[in-house]
């Protein structure tokens, strides 16, 4: 997001885009609180339904690259020698359960 943002203010669009499709949503949300608070001295209406519906624009684009990238194959792989099993007694078959495995 941090880096979306910068090429946003850089004035590059498209590399913004490709990095997080609502760095831009963010960003005029984040004008409208300044703009309404600290300029015009009002309470705030409306940005919480508008930042719910960027939440909503950002689990879509999620979901939509993980299908786009990653059709076929996981995108995270569980490797049962990790730190976690390692420290965590019981830790693998927790993660067996909640992957229904």
């Amino acid at each position: 997001m941090t880096r979306a943002v910068i090429y946003l203010l850089k004035g590059q669009f498209l590399r913004s885009w490709a990095l997080n499709p609502a760095a831009g949503l963010w960003m005029l949300w984040a004008f409208w609180l300044f703009l309404e608070r600290y300029i015009r001295g009002r309470k705030c209406r409306g940005l919480s339904w508008a930042l719910c519906g960027i939440a909503v624009f950002m689990v879509i684009a999620y979901v939509v690259r993980m299908k786009m990238y990653f059709p076929n194959k996981p995108p995270y792989v569980y490797t049962g020698n990790n730190l976690f099993s390692r420290i965590i007694p019981n830790y693998g078959q927790m993660i067996r359960h909640l992957l229904g495995r």
